[in-house]
């Protein structure tokens, strides 16, 4: 995501599809528009027989060990403020997803559409299982460089204000 930010900042990038909003790249950038909402799950191993219901029991069940997600995820912040630990060293999902495989962790957590699409893959199909634990939620906006042009901003906003007007947008997004 780094480099998505300075391509924005620096004018490179005109717009970006999905950029989670935050006081430090407001900043940088023009937030116009959410455009669809991420769910967070937790995944571990088909195989595994954890009995998770709560917070306070992924807590107990991963006392001293780390939970997998991406690195450069605004999701490591959550799971460090519910008291728990994170390995953000996978550089993606599937790198994570061959962790627990192996066995180098027991559980993941990252947003519901990158997952799905990897869990979903042959490689990992039915390999998997979501944990049922309600998670972190968060709006995905549509930004644009301080540099770009005011008329492109406001006719793609316009577009995708349409859009979710007709319900276009809803089967564009799933």
């Amino acid at each position: 995501m780094q480099r998505i930010e300075d391509g924005l900042e620096k004018g490179t990038i005109d717009v970006y599809f999905g950029l989670i909003r935050n006081p430090e790249r407001e900043k940088k950038c023009i937030f116009v528009e959410p455009l669809y909402t991420i769910n967070y799950i937790l995944i571990a191993r088909a195989d595994d027989n954890a009995v998770i219901n709560s917070i306070d029991d992924l807590r107990k069940v991963t006392q001293n060990t780390k939970i997998l997600t991406v690195g450069g995820s605004s999701i490591v912040s959550y799971i460090k403020s519910l008291g728990l630990q994170a390995d953000s060293e996978g550089a993606d999902v599937s790198n994570n997803l061959d962790k627990l495989i192996v066995g180098r962790a027991r559980f993941m957590i990252y947003q519901d559409l990158a997952l799905f699409h990897d869990m979903n893959s042959p490689k990992y199909k039915n390999k998997f299982k979501i944990i049922p634990l309600t998670l972190h939620k968060e709006d995905l906006w549509l930004v644009f460089s301080k540099n770009s042009n005011e008329t492109y901003r406001r006719d793609i906003q316009t577009v995708i204000k349409k859009l979710k007007a007709s319900g276009e947008w809803d089967k564009i997004i799933h």
